[in-house]
Order: structure tokens, then sequence, then C-alpha cells
């Protein structure tokens, strides 16, 4: 994948663990993947601390996460 849409809120493990644990993998590949969380929560000063790239608050404009998501892309030189 080029790039993860990670809900914070998940059953058994939330979405920051996943980021710390994807943060501390060996591949780079997957240690650099660009990460946007979806949250309903309102601190966001954790997710920056776990390695997350960028988040959206739910009930989010699709166009808005379309946007996001290809700046994150363009910034790893990635483009469709």
């Amino acid at each position: 994948p080029h790039l993860l849409i990670l809900d914070i809120r998940l059953p058994g493990i939330d979405g920051y663990e996943v980021c710390r644990r994807l943060r501390r993998d060996e591949n780079p590949a997957i240690r650099d993947l660009p990460i946007i969380a979806l949250t309903s929560m309102d601190d966001t000063s954790v997710g920056f601390e776990v390695g997350m790239d960028d988040y959206l608050n739910k009930d989010f404009d699709l166009l808005e996460l379309g946007e996001r998501i290809g700046f994150l892309l363009r910034l790893r030189g990635i483009t469709g």
C-alpha cells in the first residue's frame, strides 16, 4: 500500500498502538507508510507523538480526505 487510513478506536488494539508498531517495523516500506487517522476524539497530540501524519475528525468531507491523501502521496513522490 501507499498510504494507510486508520481509525483510532479499534476493537482489541487502538489505532495509536497500531501506529507505534508500524513505526518500529524493520521494513522501511512499512515503517515509512503515510498514516491518516480518523477520529471522533478532540486530542490529536497523541497521534502525532506516535507518528501519524495527519488527522481528520469523523464526519469529514470526502473531498478533504482526497486532498489530504494526495498531499501526503505527493510529499513522498508517489503520483497517480
